[in-house]
């Protein structure tokens, strides 16, 4: 399942999700865990 089918099915949920992977895998910090 791609980004495009996600998104089709619920948006902002994985609009949100996409981006949290996205931001983990280019910015590793373990400060974004104590803030989440």
């Amino acid at each position: 399942m791609n980004f495009i089918e996600i998104v089709k099915i619920e948006p902002y949920h994985a609009i949100r999700k996409w981006l949290s992977i996205k931001l983990i895998k280019t910015h590793f910090n373990p400060l974004f865990y104590i803030f989440q």
